[in-house]
């Protein structure tokens, strides 16, 4: 005879991520609102409805609930700005799209102090500091691409060297970013137009369309 099973059944590994995949939005909402350094196992435990035993049994530490919960919003990320600068389009076409793929979201008020919060930990955080690296390096690349493209096909003429130009764009992104998060921009769109802008002049590019960024 069968022994009779005690407690309630286990779950499908369905369902094991997606309680993962729940709590580590909770946990990236308390970050974005109340800072990485505020957020302990007993608020994420409340907030996403389960035990703190039972958070620690997906993730043991808070340090290693934070890395995860960043590796899964820079991998969301950087999956968004990939598809944004697909092959085939004109290199100008690809850089819009990576503006509006960055600025369009509901959440980008969001993700911008998501990536000031991780930034920061990061900087005392050694392998929190190598996975945000290794996520910068990923967002490079569609940008290198599409920039070299354009140099290659004669389109831009860039007032700087190709890599200059990509670390400019970069540091503007991770700029706005910073306004948007401590509130000092609140106008979306017209920073979307702005970064469009500031890329076309350091790309040396004349939109003869006359095409504008849209991201609303």
């Amino acid at each position: 005879m069968a022994p009779v099973r005690i407690g309630r059944p286990p779950l499908t590994d369905e369902a094991v991520e997606q309680r993962r995949t729940h709590i580590l939005g909770v946990t990236l909402g308390l970050v974005a609102r109340d800072g990485a350094d505020r957020v302990r196992l007993r608020d994420v435990a409340h907030e996403a409805n389960v035990s703190v035993g039972m958070l620690q049994h997906y993730f043991a530490t808070r340090d290693a609930l934070l890395r995860e919960a960043f590796f899964a919003h820079a991998q969301e990320v950087v999956a968004r700005v990939e598809f944004a600068a697909r092959a085939g389009a004109s290199p100008w076409a690809r850089i819009a799209s990576l503006v509006v793929s960055i600025t369009s979201a509901d959440d980008y008020l969001e993700r911008c102090a998501l990536w000031i919060e991780f930034a920061a930990a990061a900087s005392r955080d050694d392998e929190l500091r190598r996975m945000m690296t290794e996520a910068y390096g990923r967002w490079r690349v569609p940008l290198t691409q599409a920039v070299q493209a354009g140099v290659e096909d004669g389109i831009f003429r860039p007032v700087l060297p190709p890599s200059s130009v990509v670390d400019n764009l970069l540091a503007l992104i991770d700029g706005y970013e910073l306004a948007l998060a401590i509130g000092e921009r609140t106008d979306v769109l017209q920073v979307a137009h702005e970064m469009t802008a500031v890329a076309a002049l350091l790309l040396g590019y004349d939109d003869p369309s006359g095409t504008d960024v849209d991201a609303g």
